[in-house]
C-alpha cells in the first residue's frame, strides 16, 4: 500500500473511531478542568505568599516587605505553574492515546483505566515535561522580547528560534503515543519519536492530527 493510501486509511479510521467513541472527549474536558484548577491553585499560592509578607500598617508603622521573601514566593509559584502546566498536557495525552489504541482495536476502554495506565508512565511523562518546558524557556529567551524587570526587549535571534522550534516540534510529535505504547523514559521516548517521525512522517502526522489535536480544547 502506498504512503498516500495508508494516510487516507488512517484518516478514515481515525474519524470513525471518534464518531463511535464520544467518550474520548472526556480527556479533553479533564485537561481543561485540571488546567483551570492548576492556574487557580497557583494564583492562590501567590496570594498567600504575599499575605505572609509584613506590610506597613495604616499609620505607617511596621516593617517594610522583605524583597527576599517576595522573591522566594514568586519563584515557588513560578516553578509550580511551570512544571504543572507542562505536565498535565502529556499526562492526559498518554491517557487519551491509551484509550484510542483500545478503541481502534475495537476493544473496550475506560477513562479510569486509561488514567491508571498514564499513572504507570508518570516517570517518563514527568521527564519529558521537564525537557519540553526547558526547551520552551530556552526558545523564548532566544526569540528575545521584554522580560520581567526589563522595559527594553532583550536581544535574540528569532530566525534561529523558529528553526529550532520546528525541529523540536518534529522530534517530539510522537512522544505521547510512544509513552502510551512503550515503557520508556522521557529521553528514550524522545529518541523513539524522532526515529518514527523520520520513517513514517506522513502517516504519523495524519493520525496524530485527528486523534490528538482534534480532541484538545
Amino acid at each position: 500500500m502506498s504512503s498516500r493510501r495508508r494516510s487516507r486509511a488512517i484518516l478514515r479510521a481515525a474519524w470513525q473511531t471518534l464518531r463511535r467513541n464520544p467518550r474520548l472527549l472526556w480527556f479533553s474536558a479533564l485537561l481543561g478542568v485540571v488546567s483551570l484548577a492548576l492556574t487557580s491553585v497557583g494564583a492562590m499560592l501567590g496570594w498567600l505568599g504575599l499575605q505572609a509578607v509584613p506590610w506597613l500598617d495604616a499609620q505607617g508603622f511596621g516593617e517594610p516587605p522583605e524583597a527576599s521573601l517576595v522573591g522566594r514566593a514568586a519563584i515557588g509559584v513560578g516553578l509550580f505553574l511551570w512544571f504543572g502546566t507542562h505536565l498535565v498536557a502529556p499526562y492526559f495525552g498518554v491517557a487519551l492515546a491509551t484509550a484510542t489504541i483500545e478503541a481502534l482495536a475495537s476493544r473496550p476502554f475506560g477513562v479510569g483505566a486509561s488514567l491508571r495506565a498514564a499513572n504507570r508512565r508518570i516517570a517518563g511523562i514527568a521527564t519529558f515535561a521537564v525537557l519540553d518546558a526547558s526547551v520552551g524557556a530556552f526558545l523564548a529567551r532566544l526569540r528575545g522580547g521584554a522580560t520581567a524587570g526589563r522595559r527594553r526587549p532583550s536581544q535574540g535571534n528569532p530566525l534561529a528560534a523558529k528553526l529550532l522550534g520546528v525541529a523540536w516540534w518534529t522530534a517530539t510529535y510522537l512522544v505521547v503515543p510512544v509513552l502510551a505504547r512503550e515503557p520508556r523514559g522521557g529521553v528514550a521516548a524522545l529518541g523513539r519519536s524522532t526515529a518514527l517521525m523520520r520513517q513514517t512522517w506522513k502517516e504519523a502526522f495524519v493520525g496524530r492530527l485527528v486523534l490528538g489535536w482534534g480532541l484538545w480544547p
